[in-house]
């Protein structure tokens, strides 16, 4: 029987993007602003009954507003 377990996050590279959106195609309101954070990351795991580690490269997208 394998058991997983999640050794550890690292950030790899962070690019900030601003933007303007418009919450509601109908309304007269100003565009509001929007912060999107691409971030690439590394998720590091290892088998608690054999000892292998392995990790894995992901995208991520974070929005503030």
């Amino acid at each position: 029987m394998f058991h997983v377990k999640f050794v550890g996050k690292i950030p790899l590279s962070l690019e900030r993007e601003s933007t303007w959106v418009r919450r509601d195609l109908r309304s007269r309101e100003p565009d509001t602003p929007l912060i999107l954070d691409h971030m690439e990351v590394q998720y590091n795991y290892k088998c608690e009954s054999c000892g292998h580690e392995w990790s894995e490269k992901r995208a991520e997208i974070h929005k503030e507003s």
